[in-house]
């Protein structure tokens, strides 16, 4: 079995200092699109990191914005957060967008966010198959 490492992300200076991650998973919780830390790492990642694998989970208080939402609340706030261009913007949501989000039930202690994260990880194993290629990417 391989060692699973695996760091949380909090802040652009965790971002420039960190090798770059073969996984990124990104927890989606109520509230994440208008937090300034979010919008602020996920532009930074996007940017340092942006050939990383993803994959969104989220709570069950987690709910998508409709369309209209992102374009004229959810993007305008999250560059201003980051003092970047919408489109920059844009397409750092895109992957997160794009990608359906997974139910993460165990949002408690970190302990329980590692072991939640493992169970992820243990599921992308689950898709490779054995020439090592990825069937549903």
């Amino acid at each position: 079995e391989t060692q699973l490492v695996v760091k949380p992300v909090f802040d652009k200076a965790k971002i420039q200092s960190d090798k770059q991650p073969k996984w990124m998973v990104v927890l989606l919780t109520a509230g994440a699109f208008a937090s300034k830390s979010f919008s602020q790492c996920v532009l930074e990642a996007h940017q340092v990191w942006g050939v990383s694998k993803l994959v969104c989970v989220s709570t069950p208080t987690f709910d998508f914005p409709a369309r209209a939402s992102l374009e004229t609340i959810v993007y305008p706030t999250m560059a201003a957060f980051a003092q970047v261009p919408q489109t920059d913007v844009r397409s750092a949501m895109s992957k997160i967008l794009a990608s359906i989000a997974l139910p993460f039930n165990h949002f408690g202690s970190f302990a329980e966010l590692k072991a939640a994260v493992k169970a992820i990880d243990v599921r992308f194993t689950k898709t490779v198959t054995h020439r090592g290629t990825m069937m549903n990417p």
